[in-house]
């Protein structure tokens, strides 16, 4: 695809929120949804992470937009893709003993390289997996247990903090931190969310919220929400935290795979390797409702959920199998019907960035 952004697009990235309400960019008034991208992580050990592109003006895509405008692939295992000030920022994860861990800089107006920043020392890998922004740093944890502060300035890690294990997902609310500690050999081990005071940089403490916690994301309230894998021992589950209070304040025996957050709004993946099924969660009773998706459309394997809160439109992320050649993109309206769908150059599509352009 030969399209380009164009320069004059004012740029905002809204696949899953990760901060309170004061830490992000509201939603542009008068401004249409343009194009999307989708990060794709591929199979492992495959080297075979990107990132595709839709274009709404035209109806065109690009499975490998990365590759196409870079001349290279993204690399192995990325796992998350957001959008802070002017710059585009994919967490690259890599795998372990390769030296192949990044924190990619893009320009979201041309798809390309600004800059590639290693996650990795003399020693070791950090194997970045999530990323959140706040007062002009970008904070990536990682699973060697430490969280890493970009200057997105400089475009430099000017700080690590040694904050738990196996750090997975991150989120900001009231100037903290919340981290996953991820159970990665799933032994039951870890149970425990870390917070981090922004301001200082520092660990406060470890906050107890149950087996392998994973995903984590922020509501409009303030309200922090973990993701519990579980075990072979303990069942998964969803489970709400009091940001101001830093207390678990509801828990739910929800089997969830991937969530979005978008304001008040939560969606759910429920039941992810059996009966999978899309579903809003209402913040205030707890309570799930019907099946998101209204027309009949099948996914296969529901990988990732995406909210854009502009027009309320859906991007659900589809494996179609986790060895498959490639994935696929699929864009519902808000009532859950399907819009139109696109392929990704490989499987496992992981996050959505919606780009908006001004209205003519």
């Amino acid at each position: 695809m030969k399209q380009r952004l164009l320069p004059a697009l004012f740029i905002l990235s809204l696949a899953l929120f990760q901060s309170c309400k004061k830490d992000r960019d509201e939603t542009p008034k008068e401004k249409e949804t343009v194009g999307m991208y989708v990060l794709f992580e591929g199979s492992w050990g495959q080297n075979n992470s990107g990132i595709a592109w839709y274009d709404l003006r035209t109806g065109q895509s690009d499975a490998n937009y990365f590759k196409t405008v870079n001349g290279r692939n993204l690399g192995e295992s990325a796992q998350d893709l957001k959008l802070y000030g002017n710059k585009m920022y994919c967490v690259v994860s890599g795998t372990q003993g390769e030296k192949k861990s990044f924190l990619e800089v893009i320009d979201p107006l041309t798809g390309k390289s600004i800059k590639q920043i290693p996650f990795f020392d003399a020693n070791s890998e950090y194997m970045p997996r999530s990323i959140a922004f706040a007062g002009g740093k970008a904070y990536v944890s990682g699973f060697d247990g430490y969280i890493s502060r970009v200057d997105t300035a400089s475009l430099t890690i000017d700080s690590r903090l040694s904050a738990g294990r196996f750090l997975e997902g991150i989120t900001i609310s009231n100037g903290k931190l919340y981290a996953a500690n991820s159970d990665y050999n799933y032994s039951g081990d870890e149970t425990t969310v870390s917070v981090v005071d922004i301001a200082s940089f520092k660990k406060l403490y470890e906050l107890e919220v149950g087996s392998n916690p994973t995903k984590m994301a922020t509501s409009e309230n303030g309200d922090v929400y973990v993701v519990l894998a579980g075990t072979t021992a303990n069942a998964p589950a969803f489970k709400r935290i009091d940001s101001k209070t830093d207390k678990v304040t509801a828990s739910y025996n929800y089997f969830v795979g991937s969530m979005a957050v978008s304001g008040t709004r939560v969606l759910l993946n429920v039941n992810p390797y059996s009966t999978p099924e899309i579903k809003p969660f209402d913040i205030t009773s707890g309570a799930l409702g019907s099946n998101f998706i209204t027309d009949g459309t099948k996914v296969d394997i529901p990988y990732s959920i995406s909210i854009n809160s502009l027009n309320g439109d859906v991007v659900i992320g589809d494996s179609k199998s986790y060895s498959s050649a490639s994935g696929e993109a699929l864009c519902f309206s808000s009532e859950g019907k399907l819009k139109f769908k696109f392929t990704t150059a490989a499987t496992n599509p992981n996050h959505t960035v919606f780009i908006y352009g001004n209205k003519q």
